[in-house]
């Protein structure tokens, strides 16, 4: 398996930081597992996005 690139590595700790600023937002408002759910659902229909782009229309499909 040939080894990530700083940028892709870069990339994936950005991703994951937005995935927790996400679930911390919906935990605020009791949220986190449709956050999630929804997310999963967009990824699977849409497998083109990024997990980033995933969780933020997750995000905007609950209005936080």
């Amino acid at each position: 398996m040939a080894e990530k690139t700083f940028l892709e590595n870069e990339q994936t700790l950005e991703e994951i930081d937005h995935i927790g600023d996400c679930l911390k937002d919906a935990k605020a408002y009791g949220l986190e597992l449709e956050v999630i759910t929804w997310a999963l659902k967009i990824m699977k229909r849409n497998p083109e996005l990024s997990v980033k782009q995933a969780f933020s229309a997750a995000m905007a499909e609950w209005d936080i």
